[in-house]
Protein backbone atom coordinates (compact mmCIF):
# COMPACT_ATOMS: atom_id res chain seq x y z
CA UNK A 1 0.00 0.00 0.00
CA UNK A 2 1.37 3.45 -0.86
CA UNK A 3 1.86 6.50 1.36
CA UNK A 4 -1.70 7.68 0.94
CA UNK A 5 -2.63 5.29 3.80
CA UNK A 6 -4.75 7.03 6.45
CA UNK A 7 -3.96 10.48 5.09
CA UNK A 8 -6.46 10.74 2.26
CA UNK A 9 -9.77 12.42 3.05
CA UNK A 10 -11.62 9.17 2.32
CA UNK A 11 -9.60 7.46 5.06
CA UNK A 12 -10.52 10.26 7.45
CA UNK A 13 -14.16 9.66 6.66
CA UNK A 14 -13.74 5.98 7.38
CA UNK A 15 -12.11 6.62 10.76
CA UNK A 16 -14.69 9.21 11.70
CA UNK A 17 -17.41 6.76 10.73
CA UNK A 18 -15.96 4.26 13.20
CA UNK A 19 -15.90 6.89 15.96
CA UNK A 20 -19.52 7.69 15.21
CA UNK A 21 -20.44 4.00 15.22
CA UNK A 22 -18.73 3.54 18.59
CA UNK A 23 -20.52 6.57 20.03
CA UNK A 24 -23.93 5.43 18.80
CA UNK A 25 -23.26 1.95 20.20
CA UNK A 26 -22.56 3.51 23.58
CA UNK A 27 -25.85 5.39 23.43
CA UNK A 28 -27.74 2.21 22.49
CA UNK A 29 -26.00 -0.23 24.83
CA UNK A 30 -23.97 1.53 27.55
CA UNK A 31 -23.82 -1.64 29.67
CA UNK A 32 -21.63 -3.36 27.03
CA UNK A 33 -18.75 -1.06 27.91
CA UNK A 34 -17.71 -2.54 31.22
CA UNK A 35 -14.27 -0.94 31.13
CA UNK A 36 -12.19 1.44 29.05
CA UNK A 37 -10.58 -1.52 27.30
CA UNK A 38 -13.98 -2.39 25.80
CA UNK A 39 -13.96 0.95 24.00
CA UNK A 40 -10.46 0.22 22.71
CA UNK A 41 -11.14 -3.20 21.22
CA UNK A 42 -14.60 -2.37 19.85
CA UNK A 43 -13.24 0.73 18.09
CA UNK A 44 -10.34 -1.29 16.64
CA UNK A 45 -12.81 -3.98 15.57
CA UNK A 46 -14.84 -1.38 13.67
CA UNK A 47 -11.71 -0.11 11.91
CA UNK A 48 -10.60 -3.58 10.79
CA UNK A 49 -14.17 -4.42 9.81
CA UNK A 50 -14.24 -1.61 7.23
CA UNK A 51 -10.60 -1.80 6.12
CA UNK A 52 -8.62 -5.04 6.46
CA UNK A 53 -5.41 -3.08 5.74
CA UNK A 54 -5.37 -2.08 9.41
CA UNK A 55 -4.36 -5.69 10.10
CA UNK A 56 -1.88 -5.96 7.25
CA UNK A 57 1.75 -6.53 8.32
CA UNK A 58 4.48 -4.30 6.84
CA UNK A 59 8.24 -4.85 6.89
CA UNK A 60 10.29 -2.87 9.42
CA UNK A 61 14.03 -2.20 9.60
CA UNK A 62 14.47 -4.80 12.35
CA UNK A 63 16.01 -8.20 11.58
CA UNK A 64 17.21 -11.22 13.57
CA UNK A 65 20.90 -11.83 14.30
CA UNK A 66 21.46 -13.51 10.96
CA UNK A 67 19.85 -10.65 9.08
CA UNK A 68 17.75 -13.12 7.14
CA UNK A 69 14.46 -12.59 8.92
CA UNK A 70 12.80 -9.18 8.59
CA UNK A 71 10.25 -8.51 11.30
CA UNK A 72 6.92 -6.96 10.36
CA UNK A 73 4.40 -4.77 12.18
CA UNK A 74 0.86 -3.46 11.79
CA UNK A 75 -0.32 0.13 11.94
CA UNK A 76 -2.98 -0.29 14.65
CA UNK A 77 -1.96 -0.64 18.32
CA UNK A 78 -3.47 -0.35 21.78
CA UNK A 79 -1.59 0.88 24.86
CA UNK A 80 1.20 2.11 22.60
CA UNK A 81 4.35 3.02 24.52
CA UNK A 82 6.06 6.29 23.61
CA UNK A 83 8.77 6.35 26.31
CA UNK A 84 9.09 7.55 29.89
CA UNK A 85 6.33 5.12 31.00
CA UNK A 86 3.83 6.96 28.82
CA UNK A 87 1.23 5.00 26.85
CA UNK A 88 -1.44 6.13 24.40
CA UNK A 89 -4.69 4.16 24.36
CA UNK A 90 -5.04 3.61 20.59
CA UNK A 91 -2.73 4.72 17.78
CA UNK A 92 -2.50 4.44 14.00
CA UNK A 93 1.07 4.42 12.70
CA UNK A 94 2.47 5.38 9.30
CA UNK A 95 3.76 2.21 7.57
CA UNK A 96 5.94 4.27 5.24
CA UNK A 97 8.15 4.99 8.28
CA UNK A 98 8.48 1.39 9.48
CA UNK A 99 11.91 1.06 7.86
CA UNK A 100 13.19 3.60 10.41
CA UNK A 101 12.45 1.10 13.18
CA UNK A 102 15.43 -1.14 13.97
CA UNK A 103 14.51 -2.34 17.46
CA UNK A 104 11.90 -4.89 18.49
CA UNK A 105 9.85 -2.44 20.59
CA UNK A 106 9.22 -0.11 17.60
CA UNK A 107 12.17 2.15 18.40
CA UNK A 108 14.91 3.88 16.39
CA UNK A 109 18.34 3.21 17.85
CA UNK A 110 20.04 6.09 16.02
CA UNK A 111 18.11 8.73 17.99
CA UNK A 112 19.89 10.00 21.10
CA UNK A 113 16.91 11.66 22.78
CA UNK A 114 14.72 9.05 24.47
CA UNK A 115 11.33 10.31 23.33
CA UNK A 116 12.53 10.57 19.71
CA UNK A 117 13.43 6.87 19.68
CA UNK A 118 9.76 5.95 19.40
CA UNK A 119 7.83 6.10 16.15
CA UNK A 120 5.33 8.93 16.40
CA UNK A 121 1.74 7.93 15.60
CA UNK A 122 -0.18 9.49 12.75
CA UNK A 123 -3.34 9.42 14.84
CA UNK A 124 -3.61 9.10 18.62
CA UNK A 125 -6.73 8.52 20.68
CA UNK A 126 -7.20 8.74 24.43
CA UNK A 127 -10.37 7.35 26.02
CA UNK A 128 -11.85 8.24 29.39
CA UNK A 129 -14.71 6.53 31.25
CA UNK A 130 -16.37 6.83 34.65
CA UNK A 131 -14.25 3.96 35.98
CA UNK A 132 -11.14 5.54 34.56
CA UNK A 133 -11.82 8.71 36.50
CA UNK A 134 -12.92 6.82 39.61
CA UNK A 135 -9.73 4.77 39.98
CA UNK A 136 -7.56 7.79 40.71
CA UNK A 137 -7.23 10.31 43.51
CA UNK A 138 -6.66 13.09 40.99
CA UNK A 139 -9.42 15.52 40.14
CA UNK A 140 -11.33 15.10 36.90
CA UNK A 141 -9.75 18.27 35.59
CA UNK A 142 -6.25 17.03 36.39
CA UNK A 143 -6.97 13.65 34.72
CA UNK A 144 -8.08 15.35 31.51
CA UNK A 145 -5.21 17.81 31.56
CA UNK A 146 -2.67 14.99 31.99
CA UNK A 147 -4.06 13.16 28.97
CA UNK A 148 -4.16 16.37 26.94
CA UNK A 149 -0.50 17.02 27.75
CA UNK A 150 0.33 13.45 26.69
CA UNK A 151 -1.46 13.97 23.36
CA UNK A 152 0.26 17.32 22.78
CA UNK A 153 3.73 15.92 23.36
CA UNK A 154 3.40 12.47 21.76
CA UNK A 155 0.13 12.46 19.84
CA UNK A 156 1.24 12.94 16.25
CA UNK A 157 -0.68 14.65 13.45
CA UNK A 158 -4.24 14.04 14.68
CA UNK A 159 -5.19 13.88 18.35
CA UNK A 160 -8.46 12.77 19.95
CA UNK A 161 -9.87 12.87 23.46
CA UNK A 162 -12.98 10.66 23.64
CA UNK A 163 -14.98 10.64 26.87
CA UNK A 164 -17.84 8.22 27.50
CA UNK A 165 -19.36 8.60 30.95
CA UNK A 166 -22.32 6.85 32.55
CA UNK A 167 -23.63 6.23 36.05
CA UNK A 168 -25.86 3.39 37.24
CA UNK A 169 -29.65 3.75 37.20
CA UNK A 170 -30.86 4.20 40.79
CA UNK A 171 -34.43 4.01 42.06
CA UNK A 172 -34.46 4.75 45.75
CA UNK A 173 -36.06 6.88 48.42
CA UNK A 174 -34.33 9.87 49.93
CA UNK A 175 -31.84 9.25 52.77
CA UNK A 176 -31.05 5.71 51.58
CA UNK A 177 -27.51 4.73 50.63
CA UNK A 178 -28.61 4.37 46.99
CA UNK A 179 -30.02 7.87 47.03
CA UNK A 180 -26.72 9.21 48.37
CA UNK A 181 -24.90 7.35 45.58
CA UNK A 182 -27.24 8.99 43.12
CA UNK A 183 -26.36 12.44 44.44
CA UNK A 184 -22.67 11.58 44.32
CA UNK A 185 -23.02 10.55 40.66
CA UNK A 186 -24.84 13.79 39.87
CA UNK A 187 -22.04 15.80 41.47
CA UNK A 188 -19.43 13.79 39.53
CA UNK A 189 -21.13 14.58 36.23
CA UNK A 190 -21.26 18.26 37.14
CA UNK A 191 -17.53 18.10 37.88
CA UNK A 192 -16.92 16.39 34.55
CA UNK A 193 -18.76 19.11 32.66
CA UNK A 194 -16.69 21.74 34.41
CA UNK A 195 -13.41 19.92 33.74
CA UNK A 196 -14.35 19.31 30.12
CA UNK A 197 -15.17 22.97 29.53
CA UNK A 198 -11.89 24.02 31.14
CA UNK A 199 -10.00 21.90 28.61
CA UNK A 200 -12.15 23.14 25.74
CA UNK A 201 -11.44 26.76 26.58
CA UNK A 202 -7.68 26.26 26.92
CA UNK A 203 -6.05 27.49 23.70
CA UNK A 204 -3.07 25.29 24.48
CA UNK A 205 -5.21 22.28 23.58
CA UNK A 206 -6.56 23.73 20.34
CA UNK A 207 -4.99 20.93 18.25
CA UNK A 208 -6.96 18.25 20.12
CA UNK A 209 -10.37 17.03 18.96
CA UNK A 210 -12.76 16.51 21.86
CA UNK A 211 -15.90 14.42 22.11
CA UNK A 212 -17.87 13.67 25.27
CA UNK A 213 -21.12 11.75 25.75
CA UNK A 214 -22.65 11.50 29.20
CA UNK A 215 -25.42 9.05 29.99
CA UNK A 216 -27.11 9.82 33.29
CA UNK A 217 -30.33 7.78 33.63
CA UNK A 218 -31.04 9.22 37.07
CA UNK A 219 -31.11 12.94 36.45
CA UNK A 220 -29.99 14.39 33.17
CA UNK A 221 -30.79 11.88 30.47
CA UNK A 222 -28.21 12.08 27.69
CA UNK A 223 -25.75 14.90 27.23
CA UNK A 224 -23.50 15.58 24.29
CA UNK A 225 -20.49 17.86 24.30
CA UNK A 226 -18.02 18.33 21.49
CA UNK A 227 -15.28 20.45 20.05
CA UNK A 228 -13.76 19.78 16.67
CA UNK A 229 -10.97 21.54 14.83
CA UNK A 230 -12.03 22.86 11.45
CA UNK A 231 -9.47 21.17 9.19
CA UNK A 232 -9.88 23.78 6.44
CA UNK A 233 -8.69 26.69 8.56
CA UNK A 234 -5.63 27.77 10.46
CA UNK A 235 -5.53 26.20 13.93
CA UNK A 236 -4.96 29.65 15.42
CA UNK A 237 -8.34 30.91 14.26
CA UNK A 238 -10.27 30.07 17.39
CA UNK A 239 -13.49 31.49 15.97
CA UNK A 240 -13.56 28.61 13.51
CA UNK A 241 -13.96 26.03 16.24
CA UNK A 242 -17.20 24.59 17.54
CA UNK A 243 -18.08 24.30 21.20
CA UNK A 244 -21.37 22.53 21.66
CA UNK A 245 -23.33 21.46 24.69
CA UNK A 246 -26.58 19.70 23.88
CA UNK A 247 -28.69 18.16 26.64
CA UNK A 248 -31.24 15.58 25.52
CA UNK A 249 -33.52 13.19 27.36
CA UNK A 250 -34.64 11.65 24.09
CA UNK A 251 -32.16 8.99 22.94
CA UNK A 252 -33.19 9.22 19.31
CA UNK A 253 -32.69 12.99 19.24
CA UNK A 254 -29.23 12.54 20.66
CA UNK A 255 -28.38 9.89 18.05
CA UNK A 256 -29.53 12.21 15.27
CA UNK A 257 -27.44 15.03 16.71
CA UNK A 258 -24.35 12.81 16.89
CA UNK A 259 -24.96 11.72 13.31
CA UNK A 260 -25.26 15.35 12.17
CA UNK A 261 -22.10 16.24 14.07
CA UNK A 262 -19.99 13.60 12.33
CA UNK A 263 -21.56 14.12 8.89
CA UNK A 264 -20.92 17.85 9.08
CA UNK A 265 -17.25 17.27 9.78
CA UNK A 266 -16.68 14.84 6.90
CA UNK A 267 -18.12 16.89 4.03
Amino acid sequence: MNERLYIRRNDQKMQLGCKKKLTLKFVDDPMIFFSEKDFHWIFCHYLIEVDKNFFEAYETGYTDNSGNRIFRNIVLHQEYGVGENIRIDVVILDPSRFKEVDKFDIKKSHESEEKKKFLDPLIALEFKTRKGFGNTTKSLEKCLEDDCEKLLERGGREKWMLIYYTDKPVKAKAESSSYKSRLKAKNSIASLRKAFNVCLSNKKYSSINFLCVVYSPNEDGYNFLGKWKNENTDANLQSKWTNEYLPYKDKEKLKRRIDEFFVKKTR
